[in-house]
């Protein structure tokens, strides 16, 4: 279910402070709208950051909510989403992070959007007060090196990438040790 924003929240996203005040302000339009259960949204961002969609994927009960990737991100890929932003709330009171579960999925989410050409670039676990952000935390840093859920073809491209840019890196390094000791034994001849 799309959710329908105002022209104020149609922004350029530059941090994850200003989805969550977004987040909160849905939550508070949706009042009576199981405020008590997990709500789990997509947020998708075009390749300048402009928010174009908050998709209310799963409402779930208090503690828990079930998704699929294919749900999660058919939306993004109708609307050519670039970039996507991952969301859910936790009703209850006390500090905002997220559970195993939660790192699970995001884990899992994370490398399905490879497969369609699309970065997730946080995911936010929001309460009235605060949130959790995996990036800012370095939590997302630590799942993009996950193996559990990867495309590996995907990974033997990234590692062909790598070894490639390693590759011209080391030549250049050789070409300049080589004209350095070009530009030595010229210095020899000239003093002879």
């Amino acid at each position: 279910m799309e959710v329908q924003l105002t022209k104020e929240e149609k922004i350029k996203v530059s941090n994850s402070r200003e989805v969550y005040q977004i987040l909160i302000k849905i939550l508070d339009r949706e009042e009576g709208l199981g405020i008590n259960q997990e709500h789990f949204w997509l947020i998708g961002l075009s390749e300048d950051y402009m928010l174009l969609f908050v998709e209310l994927i799963a409402l779930g009960t208090g503690n828990r909510f079930i998704v699929d990737p294919r749900e999660v991100f058919y939306m993004a890929v109708h609307k050519n989403s670039m970039y996507v932003i991952l969301a859910h709330n936790h009703p209850g009171e006390g500090p905002p992070g997220p559970s195993g579960a939660d790192e699970d999925l995001t884990d899992q989410l994370l490398h399905a959007a490879e497969l369609l050409n699309m970065e997730v670039i946080d995911h936010l676990v929001i309460t009235k007060d605060s949130f959790y952000s995996f990036t800012l935390t370095g939590t997302l840093s630590k799942l993009e090196q996950s193996k559990k859920y990867a495309v590996y073809f995907i990974e033997e491209e990234k590692l062909l990438k790598k070894g490639k840019e390693e590759g011209v890196a080391i030549g250049e390094i050789k070409g300049i040790k080589k004209a350095e000791k070009k530009a030595r034994l010229e210095k020899i001849e000239i003093a002879k």
